[in-house]
């Protein structure tokens, strides 16, 4: 009973956090495009252009032209928006699963003020909001593994979600050769190759 009571109380401060993240965000909804977020309605339009006009891998493109079609060429903000409530659930998760409870509900909670993560969950474009979610994909995956100590097998569950995170980030945008970088180089230093 203790411990049912503690996870409610966890439960509720998680739903505080998650109000606090919108509430800061919702005013932003609607702001104008600004400098090149304008070209992603216009670029991602069948009715204005052809498919590929973004100078990126596709996953990007994709995103933003199948939801665009859902939320409205005037409403892109709610894409990155949507990414960033999957993000603060995502890290949520990850630092939970590496610390505990406690340091999660802080991290979620600074994720949710901090101006950059303000900033990111409302820009029009892939690095704000939707190449930290495959990281976070790959980073819960990675770490699983670790626990695991790196036991790689095609039929390990956690390594195909840090595979999906990999391989999803790096279609997003080629830079997220700096993620797996990051990764390869934890793995290493975890192997003591130095």
């Amino acid at each position: 009973k203790p411990n049912m009571a503690l996870q409610k109380k966890e439960i509720l401060i998680l739903c505080a956090l998650l109000t606090l993240f919108v509430a800061f965000r919702l005013p932003g909804l609607h702001l104008p495009y600004h400098q090149d977020e304008y070209k992603w309605p216009i670029i991602v339009n069948p009715a204005l252009s052809e498919p590929g006009g973004i100078p990126h891998p596709p996953v990007g493109e994709a995103i933003y032209s199948n939801l665009g079609k859902i939320v409205g060429y005037d409403n892109f903000r709610l894409i990155p928006f949507v990414f960033s409530i999957l993000n603060f659930f995502l890290l949520f998760y990850l630092v939970k699963n590496i610390f505990n409870t406690k340091t999660a509900l802080w991290s979620v909670f600074l994720f949710s003020i901090s101006f950059y993560s303000l900033l990111a969950s409302l820009m029009v474009d892939t690095d704000g909001a939707i190449m930290p979610t495959f990281f976070l994909i790959a980073a819960i995956g990675y770490m699983k593994l670790r626990k695991m100590n790196f036991q790689f097998s095609i039929f390990n569950f956690q390594f195909w979600i840090f595979v999906a995170g990999i391989v999803g980030g790096f279609l997003v945008k080629t830079s997220f050769i700096i993620a797996i970088g990051a990764f390869v180089l934890d793995f290493l230093i975890a192997k003591q190759v130095f």
